[in-house]
């Protein structure tokens, strides 16, 4: 869901859950630090619309991520393997004729720098392949959206929270 605000007034678009498709390569140390690089791609439809000059919910928001994540594996001695990770890079967010909010829909795709923190639990296959869940909370600084009326927002916000099964 995103917050969008336009002078003194803040309009909210809320979506439906989407998907993700997560591509990252890194490497476990014995230290059990583990990092990677990560090109993620997040999108969820337009739900719903509320505020000033609201109207029929249309559009959607997607975002091509570029991270570098840093995992720490905490040891147990068994094939589970608890972790927690934090990440930062940049997104190019996609506000393709989203949202109905100022009498317009936004479309406009602002870059911004990005963050995420990562808590999951690895499962153990083999020596080198792991079966993994885990949870993400990614979001990126302010965008500026632009309306396709040319108004742009004075604050806004960009999250998402996923919940991934990778091997």
């Amino acid at each position: 869901d995103n917050d969008v605000k336009i002078g003194a007034t803040t309009n909210r678009i809320e979506a439906d859950p989407g998907f993700l498709l997560n591509g990252s390569l890194g490497f476990g140390f014995e230290s059990q630090l583990r990092p990677e690089f990560e090109i993620a791609y997040r999108r969820n439809t337009v739900d719903k619309t509320s505020g000033v000059g609201s109207g029929a919910s249309t559009g959607n928001f997607s975002s091509i991520a570029f991270m570098g994540n840093l995992f720490y594996d905490f040891q147990t001695q068994s094939g589970l393997t608890p972790y927690l990770g934090a990440g930062i890079g940049g997104a190019l967010i996609d506000a393709d004729n989203a949202g109905r909010v100022f009498g317009t829909n936004l479309n406009n795709q602002p870059f911004e720098f990005a963050y995420q923190g990562i808590a999951g639990l690895a499962f153990e296959l083999s020596e080198r392949w792991d079966v993994t869940a885990d949870y993400r909370y990614f979001a990126t600084l302010e965008p500026e959206y632009k309306t396709v009326a040319g108004l742009k927002s004075t604050e806004s916000d960009y999250s998402n929270h996923t919940f991934l099964l990778g091997l």
